[in-house]
This record gives C-alpha cells, sequence and structure tokens, in this order.
C-alpha cells in the first residue's frame, strides 16, 4: 500500500501531479497540519485520493499525541507499505522512518533538498521521543542522507550531492509540472505599483537568526517601498508570521500556493532570497534573486535556481 505525507497546499498539488505521472499509484493520504489549514488543502487534492487527517497544532503535548496517531494509523494498515514523504527531517517523518516500512521515496519539497541545515525541531522533539519512547535521538544531517530513504523524486538530480545520488533517483520534468500548474491558475487582482517578495523559512530551519534575518528582510523591504507603493509577501507555510511582525508589509498572500497565482491585469515583479517557487511562477514578471546581497547568505549555492536567474544587488532593484 502507498502512503504519502503531506503538511501544505503545494504537497497536495504536486502530489496530484505525481499520482497523474504514475510515480504514486493509487495512495492513502495521510495530512499532517493544522485543523486551520486543512480546508483548503482538502480542495486541492484529488478525488480519487484517499485522505485522512492528523492535526499538527503547536505546543509539545498536542505533537505527541499526533506523533501517537500516526503510529496507530501505521499499525492499522497492512505490512507493506511505501511512503512517501516531502521531508525527512521533519519530526513526524522521522519518527515514520524507524517504522518498517518496505520503501521510503523522498519527494523534492523546494531548495531545502539541497541545502545542509537541520531543523532544531527535530532534535527537540527526538530527545522528548528517546525519554519517553526509546526513540533514537539521531537524524541525517541533510535531506535524503537517512539511510531508510531509498529513493529520491526530484527536477534537479545532477545537483544532489554524493550520498543523495546513491539512492534510486526519479526525474521528474519541469516544464511538465509547470503545464500541469497552469491548468489549476487562480486568478488574483493585484494593486497597480505593487511587487511581491516570496518569504521562505530561513529561521525554522536554522540558516540565520531571528536577529540577522529580521536586519535583512527590513533592509530588503525598505529598499522595495523607496520604489513600489505596495509590498505583498507570499509566506512560506512553515514560516511563522510572528517573525514578520513591524515590516513594511502590506499585505499576504496566504493559503493558496504561490505557483498557482495568476494576475488578472497589473503582474508584479517578483522578489525573493532564493525561494525555488520563483520558477515555478505562472506570473509573466520580473524575477530577482537577492541572497547574494548579503554576507550571511554566502555560503548558500542554488545552481537550480541561478541556471535561470542571475542574483541582483540591492543598488540595481
Amino acid at each position: 500500500m502507498n502512503i504519502v505525507l503531506i503538511n501544505t497546499p503545494y504537497h497536495a498539488v504536486k502530489t496530484n501531479f505525481l499520482i497523474n505521472k504514475d510515480i504514486i499509484k493509487k495512495p492513502l493520504i495521510l495530512i499532517v497540519c493544522p485543523h486551520e489549514h486543512l480546508g483548503k488543502i482538502e480542495t486541492l487534492i484529488d478525488g480519487n485520493s484517499s485522505h485522512h487527517h492528523i492535526p499538527w497544532e503547536k505546543g509539545i503535548i498536542s505533537r505527541l499525541l499526533s506523533l501517537k496517531q500516526i503510529n496507530q494509523t501505521i499499525r492499522r494498515l497492512d505490512h507493506n507499505i511505501e511512503a512517501f514523504i516531502y521531508n525527512d527531517l521533519h519530526p513526524l517523518n522521522v519518527c515514520l522512518l524507524r517504522k518498517k516500512l518496505n520503501s521510503v521515496t523522498l519527494v523534492e519539497e523546494g531548495i531545502g533538498l539541497y541545502r545542509s541545515n537541520p531543523s532544531s525541531d527535530v532534535k527537540k522533539y527526538l530527545k522528548i521521543l528517546a525519554n519517553l519512547f526509546a526513540y533514537p535521538t539521531s537524524t541525517a544531517p541533510k535531506m535524503g542522507h537517512a539511510s531508510q530513504v531509498e529513493k529520491i523524486v526530484c527536477f534537479n538530480p545532477e545537483n544532489l550531492d554524493e550520498i543523495q545520488q546513491k539512492k534510486t533517483i526519479t526525474k521528474i520534468c519541469g516544464h511538465e509540472f509547470k503545464r500541469y500548474l497552469q491548468n489549476l491558475r487562480v486568478r488574483f487582482s493585484f494593486k497597480e505599483g505593487s511587487c511581491i517578495f516570496i518569504g521562505q523559512p530561513l529561521i525554522e530551519d536554522k540558516v540565520i537568526s531571528k536577529k540577522a534575518f529580521t536586519r535583512i528582510l527590513r533592509k530588503t523591504l525598505d529598499t522595495l517601498q523607496k520604489r513600489y507603493e505596495y509590498i505583498y509577501y507570499k509566506p512560506h507555510p512553515r514560516e511563522a508570521k510572528s517573525n514578520l511582525s513591524d515590516l513594511p508589509i502590506d499585505s499576504f498572500l496566504q493559503d493558496i500556493p504561490f505557483e498557482l497565482i495568476e494576475a488578472e491585469d497589473y503582474i508584479p515583479p517578483l522578489f525573493t532570497f532564493y525561494s525555488s517557487s520563483i520558477i515555478n511562477s505562472q506570473l509573466d514578471s520580473k524575477k530577482t534573486l537577492l541572497f547574494k546581497c548579503f554576507p550571511e547568505f554566502s555560503k548558500i549555492e542554488v545552481p537550480q535556481i541561478e541556471n535561470s536567474l542571475s542574483p541582483t544587488n540591492l543598488s540595481e532593484i
């Protein structure tokens, strides 16, 4: 039996695509998300696919109960389970990897597959689990490094590291995925003279500190504010909105994958540090990478994005 663990609307859309391409066959989709996001994710799941919700709310006790629920769900299924996951560093997925599964396939979620920065959440929850349920406390330092992950589905296998490339790799065509997204477009009316900044969970993934993130994002948005009358911010699903308070943001674009948004009239330019969403965007406008503007990102390499776009300095905006 195939199961897919998803956490975001984008995961739902990509899972549908992989089902359509026969890469995933007749799965049970386990939606692991807060209740407030469930409705939107359910609307994006293919009507022919069975699905089940496992709450993932804030708080250690709540999440421990969710981990118990996933254990119970797995036990009720047959033993010949093939699991598809989007983030093998997610605490729940780390626990899933400890189960006796027939195989585990990691599906590319985004730039995180090519970047080394383990989330502290994994370590925190694994320590709790170790004390309560004798779970191991170690985890892989990078997506796709876990020994239990046997297969990887991604857009850019040439950018995988040596350990990842030892897995069984299935390449998916970025152009085919983008054509698939075009059939799901949602029209949106943007204000004239506006721009969009695409966020990333850089604090949550411990890429940089909250203090550094706030400083460089404020500097970026202040620069954009001098040229554009209105700033839309598209947060990543794992990006805490509390980290974005008191910043010059006029409106948030939420509850829908950014890749599905199509402009009704005015098409605003797009900016991001290095989110891969900018590549798959339906918006045919100027697209700008800004990560090379800041020394905090000096070790970041994203060839799969830079092959399409060139980084820009703030002075060139």
